[in-house]
């Protein structure tokens, strides 16, 4: 229960500790969409990681998904972590959510909507870099969660 994918980067800045003992587990990516419970925004403007719990229920998940926002919080704004590993993990995010936000541009400004949607639906693939950023930049736009999502 204590095994999850994750790239080299984010392995690094993640402690031994995760997932030892039951006050320190996180939400099992696994067996729950933990975009469910737990919504991020890459912020540009300096440069950080936000996240939010947004689970409206109380339940056991409750301190999982704290446990969880506090992991990725190390992992992606180095909180609790001597390691600056992460400045390399967010210029890696930058770069990959302005080429998705120049697709999107392109989408919204051309008469040939088809090849620009595909490009955007080849790059909003799980298996892609941050994806999971992407699809919070899509979650929050109506239109774009209505072609997408």
């Amino acid at each position: 229960d204590n095994l999850f994918y994750s790239c080299e980067k984010c392995n690094r800045l993640k402690p031994d500790s995760v997932n030892t003992e039951k006050e320190k587990e996180i939400l099992n990516c696994c067996l729950v969409n933990v975009e469910e419970y737990i919504g991020l925004k890459y912020n540009p403007k300096n440069c950080t990681v936000e996240f939010k719990s947004i689970y409206l229920g109380a339940s056991y998940f409750d301190k999982k998904i704290d446990n969880t926002i506090e992991l990725l919080e190390r992992i992606y704004n180095g909180k609790n972590s001597t390691s600056r590993s992460c400045d390399d993990l967010k210029d890696d995010i930058a770069q990959e959510l302005e080429y998705f936000l120049k697709l999107l541009d392109k989408y919204s400004k051309t008469k040939l909507k088809r090849p620009a949607q595909q490009e955007i639906i080849n790059n909003f693939s799980k298996e892609r870099a941050y994806w999971t950023f992407k699809y919070w930049i899509i979650r929050e736009d109506k239109k774009l969660k209505e072609l997408f999502l």
